[in-house]
């Protein structure tokens, strides 16, 4: 069995802050994530740092999704969207 990951983050998660969420207690974020055909894994990044850099493979630096156009308005309906999942978690 070969032991190459077959997914990896782009870039380290943010930190979440204690004061919008007590440890232990449950949050939602958004993902998005793409294959990498040249490194065969699949990538991953939270979507608030998607909309201002894109999805590149931390392995060849390949850009696998560009960021969208209007980053701002992405970020403002994302947080809005996560803020609604968690209260129902």
């Amino acid at each position: 069995m070969d032991d190459e990951p077959i997914s990896a983050w782009a870039a380290d998660p943010e930190r979440i802050d204690p004061d919008d969420y007590p440890p232990s207690s449950p949050f939602a974020r958004q993902v998005t994530w793409a294959p990498c055909p040249a490194c065969e894994i699949q990538v991953h990044l939270p979507v608030t740092q998607f909309v201002y850099s894109g999805l590149v493979c931390p392995r060849c630096q390949a850009q696998l999704l560009p960021a969208p156009e209007d980053p701002e308005d992405w970020l403002r309906r994302v947080l809005r969207e996560e803020d609604e999942f968690s209260e129902q978690l």
